[in-house]
């Protein structure tokens, strides 16, 4: 295999309809890559797509249970590492298109800023165009996420959507945690990153298309957001804030769920986080 300074991976679970788009996008970068696609236990027919895919330079791995997002990536890294021996990794969700020359303006942004650990491109809607990631922030109060493009908002975390990591920034923080089976790993992974000396970026003049991913159920993302945002905010809370504020806020909301909303997915996923914690 050709040697090559940065291995792409994506993990894909039904992305059937979605992974030549995405293969085709690296391609068209003119940039030599390892690309390692780990297939997390699909019950459509991406595993056969996959075959009629493959090319020297894709490695398939085809995992027999789902063992969510985070787990798959450090398996996919910890392949990476015995085999590629690449500076540089690139997470990639299936569902996503690279515009021209987004990989050669994020990898120029890592090395033109030694300080710079972790970079993203701009997150774009593939059919309206519009961005839809620019700087992700984190509400510590209302204890939730969001995505913004307003000028003088800082830059809280990237987006695991595309993101482009320096190995030894990778190594430090030894991965994605692995108790985020989907959502929030990427804000753990900035906010550890930071918290090591790190500096985030987004380059603006880097674009990724992206669009939902025919694996996203309503109710199953509901539950994950729930659960692995909680998972979040009491890891990164500290002790007292976490006694004073973090558990009479779950209580609450787990009164009103129960007693008012019955939102089904947001119970299961208050208990399953409570249980497991």
């Amino acid at each position: 295999m050709k040697k090559t300074d940065l291995t792409i991976v994506i993990i894909t679970h039904n992305s059937q309809n979605q992974i030549e788009g995405c293969l085709k996008s690296i391609a068209n970068q003119n940039i030599p890559v390892n690309i390692l696609i780990i297939d997390n236990c699909s019950t459509d027919k991406t595993w056969n797509k996959l075959q009629t895919l493959k090319k020297p330079n894709i490695t398939l791995i085809k995992n027999k249970i789902n063992s969510g997002f985070a787990k798959a990536v450090n398996q996919g890294v910890r392949f990476s590492n015995r085999n590629f021996k690449n500076s540089q990794l690139l997470l990639l969700n299936p569902d996503t298109e690279l515009a021209e020359d987004c990989l050669k303006n994020l990898i120029q942004a890592l090395k033109t800023d030694s300080k710079l650990g972790l970079c993203s491109p701009l997150i774009k809607n593939s059919q309206t165009k519009k961005t839809i990631f620019e700087k992700g922030q984190i509400n510590w109060l209302r204890m939730n996420t969001t995505h913004n493009s307003v000028p003088k908002v800082s830059l809280d975390y990237l987006t695991g959507c595309c993101l482009l990591i320096k190995k030894p920034v990778w190594d430090k923080l030894e991965g994605l945690d692995e108790r985020f089976f989907l959502y929030y790993e990427d804000a753990d992974l900035s906010l550890r990153a930071q918290k090591n000396g790190f500096k985030i970026k987004t380059v603006k003049s880097a674009i990724c298309f992206h669009q939902e991913s025919s694996s996203s159920d309503s109710d199953e993302k509901t539950y994950q957001l729930v659960k692995n945002g909680l998972i979040f905010f009491h890891k990164h809370f500290s002790l007292p804030i976490r006694f004073l504020y973090f558990c009479p806020i779950f209580w609450l909301r787990l009164l009103y769920h129960t007693l008012i909303s019955h939102k089904k997915p947001v119970l299961r996923g208050m208990k399953d986080f409570y249980l497991n914690k």
